[in-house]
């Protein structure tokens, strides 16, 4: 897993984190932030049940990730979909440029080799950097959220499954599938694991047989503001580069931390329900 960058110079000139959600942030990490179960374990509190659905032993991961009348509330779902934004913003943005044409597949010539006499000699021939989406320019994507969902394109393969993102090209006959979990961090194999047996199961195999190319990228991104290598290999098939894809991680888990505090301010509070977006929902242009 990656973390966000704290260091001093990020800290003190880029302003991204206020005081507040740096100690929230530094706390949950650490497990010493003041949740019912630590505030029992230091004799401050008679119990550690949680405020909302009444479980026994309220930590931080029950706050964050677990907790069913949270679950039950969309609070989990609200921060899912804010951070789904990020991704589908910058997947957007790329099958934009494919689509027209602006991405072009790079040629890269070996300047030469050591030989067995120690001398330098270039090669004669080149090699083309393979890139999956360039061999199309209708290329369409959809995303799928609690506002405005989104159904699986039924012309492709008649399923009730609804992956997060869809990109699809009629030309080349390849679909990419994006699933999205945002949740505790000590779980993120298993959340692999779930998801791809999940679409491993139908809709894989379906669209193999309808002729499709079909490609799943499940990718997780913790709660406290840490993101798995699955999100830099997803921006990587896309060929995002690398500033482009440090900029979206960041964000992606920037956007997460950030929900997650208002979930955490909230952790005592019934009334409260998500009324304002962290990230905006981007606009669908020339692809869709």
């Amino acid at each position: 897993t990656m973390q966000l960058d704290l260091g001093w110079n990020n800290l003190i000139y880029n302003f991204k984190m206020s005081p507040s959600l740096l100690k929230f942030h530094l706390n949950s990490i650490h497990d010493v932030a003041h949740t019912p179960a630590n505030m029992s374990l230091w004799n401050l509190a008679e119990t550690g049940n949680c405020s909302l659905c009444g479980w026994r032993h309220c930590n931080i991961k029950h706050i964050l990730a677990v907790c069913n009348f949270s679950l039950n509330n969309k609070r989990f779902n609200w921060r899912h979909d804010n951070v789904l934004r990020v991704i589908a913003k910058a997947l957007m943005d790329q099958t934009e440029k494919f689509n027209r044409k602006e991405i072009e597949t790079p040629v890269r010539s070996w300047t030469g080799f050591r030989s067995s006499k120690g001398t330098y000699r270039t090669l004669d021939y080149k090699i083309k950097k393979e890139i999956p989406l360039a061999g199309a320019t209708d290329w369409k994507l959809i995303w799928d959220e609690d506002e405005c969902p989104a159904q699986f394109p039924q012309h492709i393969y008649c399923t009730a499954e609804r992956p997060d993102i869809v990109v699809w090209s009629e030309k080349s006959k390849e679909i990419i599938l994006v699933e999205l979990t945002v949740g505790d961090e000590s779980n993120f194999s298993d959340q692999v694991a779930r998801k791809e047996a999940r679409y491993n199961r139908e809709l894989i195999p379906g669209l193999l047989g309808k002729g499709w190319k079909a490609r799943l990228f499940t990718v997780e991104i913790g709660c406290r503001g840490f993101w798995h290598h699955t999100l830099p290999a997803l921006l990587n098939y896309f060929s995002v580069t690398k500033r482009v894809k440090k900029t979206v991680s960041e964000e992606a888990a920037l956007v997460a931390l950030k929900c997650s505090y208002a979930i955490w301010l909230a952790r005592d509070n019934k009334k409260w329900s998500p009324c304002y977006d962290i990230a905006k929902r981007p606009f669908l242009n020339s692809i869709n």
